[in-house]
């Protein structure tokens, strides 16, 4: 009976050294840390840093239209909202420079653009230019864009933009849109 009750708590033993080295194998593999490590080479490194930059320029239409800065209601100016990609497809700010071009519209020919109108250049380039145009509920820029001459209505229109980023890299978009004023009918104001 004795050898049976030593054997017994042998067997107990050897089920808890059992358990207690797989419940530490769990442990230290669990242990591991997550974070990921950063990239080794220099090619990761500018791959791995390149998926926030800029990869995408995109004039937002439904947004971009004729705008009045002043007063009156009379637009005298272009309100263009613009959004940079980065290379996960997110919004993203970026410093660099971004020149609009107006352009009249040409009818049933597969150049759209017709004759240059008017060009904008605006550089964002400190923090205080990102505040000044970027709008934070939208996640996109903002730029007001006055004609320095009057813009017939009742017309379509080509607007293209040409980002450059601080490296050179330049993106593109174009897009067409139309001045319309509202007609009053008659003896209205």
């Amino acid at each position: 009976m004795r050898m049976s009750s030593l054997s017994g708590h042998v067997r107990l033993a050897r089920r808890c050294w059992l358990v207690a080295a797989v419940l530490a194998g769990a442990c230290v593999g669990g242990c591991r840390s997550t974070t990921p490590r950063p990239p080794t080479t220099q090619l990761a490194r500018d791959e791995y840093l390149g998926l926030y930059q800029p990869r995408r320029v995109r004039i937002l239409e439904d947004f971009t239209r004729p705008a009045s800065f002043d007063d009156d209601e009379v637009p005298d100016g272009l309100e263009v909202w613009v959004r940079l990609h980065d290379g996960l497809g997110d919004s993203v700010k970026g410093y660099g420079s971004f020149r609009f071009e107006l352009y009249a519209f040409r009818q049933a020919s597969g150049e759209r653009r017709g004759d240059r109108l008017m060009v904008w250049d605006q550089s964002i380039g400190s923090i205080a230019d990102q505040r000044r145009f970027w709008n934070d509920v939208m996640q996109m820029y903002e730029f007001p864009l006055r004609w320095d001459r009057p813009v017939p209505p009742q017309q379509r229109y080509v607007l293209e933009l040409v980002y450059t980023t601080p490296w050179g890299r330049r993106l593109f978009d174009q897009r067409v849109f139309e001045f319309r004023l509202p007609v009053t009918p008659l003896g209205e104001p």
